[in-house]
């Protein structure tokens, strides 16, 4: 199945927000992705997001993909993650900061796993829960991107920037998953927005500092086996 990632600027809270959602989740249908993940703190809102939510899921419907779709409203500082199923249905709406679990879903017959933010960077152990819980691939939402102190990566892996990419190296190799993460398109993002394999190998990465949509054929078998939805996961 194909997987996509969508970069976009921070804080594209834009009045033409929603016309640029449904021109990209468009194009990844007319691609063939199965399920599209938007860049964390990318979509914002100053009010209750949930009627963006619900557009969202009836163009997913329209679209016949899944989307994890984060939304920040700007009034609160919450940002929201929906999981959305083909069929338009919203499975779940995850909190960073106020869900006490990280979410497992099973979306397009295979088995997700979800982690947002910072988490990724500074917990080692974030992706052991979801591998137990039957994740198969980890989807990465993240808005980091580096202070005046930091250099930014110019290629993959580069020697002589932060450590996040070689980050994520080293939480696919110790979870043996891929992990597909997806950031903003920034001048000093922290790590490209990219799928890397269990084996250290970067498998596509979107330019850096550029907006736009990263696809990704992965190559997996349906699970075998139940895939525990985040209300299960202690």
């Amino acid at each position: 199945m194909h997987i996509g990632l969508a970069s976009l600027p921070l804080d594209h809270g834009s009045s033409d927000i929603l016309d640029t959602v449904h021109a990209v989740v468009r194009q990844a249908s007319n691609l063939g992705v199965g399920v599209l993940c938007f860049s964390s703190r990318s979509i914002t809102t100053p009010q209750d997001p949930t009627p963006l939510l619900h557009d969202a899921a009836r163009l997913a419907h329209d679209c016949s993909l899944a989307l994890l779709l984060p939304v920040l409203d700007t009034a609160s500082g919450q940002e929201s993650v929906a999981v959305i199923d083909a069929s338009g249905t919203i499975l779940a709406v995850y909190q960073p900061g106020v869900s006490h679990c990280y979410p497992a879903f099973e979306l397009a017959g295979r088995c997700f796993g979800l982690v947002v933010g910072d988490t990724l960077w500074t917990r080692g152990d974030c992706l052991r829960p979801l591998v137990r819980h039957g994740a198969q691939l980890i989807f990465h939402a993240h808005a980091t991107v580096l202070d005046g102190d930091g250099i930014p990566p110019r290629t993959w892996c580069d020697p002589d920037a932060s450590f996040h990419e070689k980050a994520l190296i080293c939480r696919s190799a110790e979870a043996k998953i891929p992990i597909a993460s997806v950031g903003p398109a920034h001048p000093c993002q922290a790590a490209a927005t990219c799928v890397v394999a269990p084996d250290g190998s970067c498998l596509c990465h979107q330019p850096y500092s550029q907006p736009g949509l990263l696809t990704h054929h992965w190559e997996s078998p349906a699970s075998d086996f139940a895939c525990l939805s985040s209300s299960s996961m202690p």
